[in-house]
């Protein structure tokens, strides 16, 4: 045997010996630490589990969108890169936007209440499968409520130029169905409103370019109507008008909350700690007696 076996030998011998005597030593707080930490494990079964559906999206805004200005700039924010998106996606996340979303989708009003119970639904599902029309209504403070509940389960984080956008849920497919939907939602009524707004514009000014007869306020008019006609254009040829998708919403069936592991781990953190504490106690109180 080598020299080197011997010292590997000895020194596995040593950290056996080291962990039977830290074990025989402590083998009550390790036994309230591995009790706890079961307790909390088995505790962690009594939580409503949670799954994460995640949307990668980018600003859709091009160099053909950066002279478009006018109303549009309201709906995308006016400002470049992460701040831009913020705006739009606490936009996504504003009661009247959801409000919106769930009266022309025709979704229950108790969803992701307490009462509301999750349909059927397979990874063919859309957002006409959680449609209810018993279930609507045009009570304002309970569209507000159910918006809010949407709300609290939307979030999303910036990785450099791409942003990824989550929603919680009970059921990773709906999850999944109302995060793309939520998206889709929001491109297709950016698109609409400035569609609107510019074709109002548009009329409005071709009456004022009728009605002036000053030639050079009827050419500045002209080039106005111009940019407004081509905002119409892009936001008619662009369904992705405001988020880009770059990897659609995911179906992800594994749970991320409760972590089971991460509560065993808590609660025999907790064990070793508030053994320790008692000992610590125990040795005070025996200290004064003996003193």
């Amino acid at each position: 045997m080598t020299e080197k076996n011997i010292l590997d030998k000895a020194f596995e011998e040593t950290v056996l010996q080291l962990i039977f005597y830290v074990i025989s030593k402590y083998r009550r707080i390790i036994l309230v630490a591995i009790v706890s930490g079961v307790f909390t494990y088995f505790c962690s079964f009594f939580y409503d589990e949670k799954y994460q559906s995640v949307i990668v999206i980018t600003d859709s805004k091009s160099q053909d969108f950066q002279d478009i200005g006018g109303l549009s700039s309201l709906f995308t924010g006016v400002t470049e890169g992460n701040k831009e998106l913020t705006i739009s996606l606490r936009q996504m996340q504003s009661s009247p936007f959801l409000i919106d979303f769930i009266k022309i989708n025709n979704l229950p009003v108790n969803l992701l209440a307490d009462d509301y119970v999750f349909p059927d639904l397979s990874l063919n599902s859309n957002i006409e499968s959680l449609a209810d029309s018993k279930m609507i209504t045009d009570d304002f403070n309970t569209l507000k409520y159910s918006a809010l509940r949407l709300s609290s389960k939307i979030d999303y984080t910036f990785k450099g130029a791409l942003t990824e956008v989550t929603f919680e849920s009970p059921s990773p497919i709906f999850s999944m169905i109302i995060l793309d939907s939520l998206i889709t939602f929001a491109n297709d009524q950016l698109r609409t409103k400035v569609i609107n707004e510019s074709e109002k514009e548009v009329i409005y000014l071709n009456n004022q370019i009728a009605e002036t007869s000053m030639q050079d306020l009827k050419r500045s008019l002209s080039e106005v109507v111009k940019d407004k006609i081509t905002t119409i254009s892009i936001a008619q040829s662009k369904e992705e008008y405001l988020f880009k998708v770059i990897e659609p919403a995911s179906y992800n069936p594994s749970k991320v909350y409760p972590n089971r592991n991460l509560f065993f781990a808590i609660g025999s953190c907790l064990g070793i700690f508030f053994s320790a504490l008692f000992y610590v106690w125990i040795y005070y109180k025996r200290s004064q007696e003996e003193s």
